[in-house]
């Protein structure tokens, strides 16, 4: 009998470290007052701002669903800093 051998071809795998980096890349906007998170992945339904509507993108007028601070009033956060898992 005659027996093929196929030539092993490497499969990229996602390791630990490569999944800790994108997380570490994905940020969120968060009140600097209440501490509400603004996710751009994620919209906010209540506010009829659609998933993938990024933060610059919002009106000026824009305020925190939670206390009604100014968009100026949010600072950009690492995802992974405050413990968030990506969507």
């Amino acid at each position: 009998t005659h027996q093929s051998k196929m030539a092993a071809l490497p499969v990229a795998k996602k390791g630990k470290k490569e999944e800790k980096a994108k997380q570490a890349e994905e940020y969120v906007y968060q009140c600097r007052h209440c501490l509400s998170i603004y996710d751009e992945v994620c919209g906010e339904a209540d506010n009829n701002i659609k998933p993938g509507t990024l933060f610059n993108e919002l009106p000026q007028d824009y305020t925190c669903a939670m206390c009604d601070a100014p968009k100026g009033d949010f600072v950009k956060e690492r995802k992974s800093k405050l413990g968030l898992q990506t969507v």
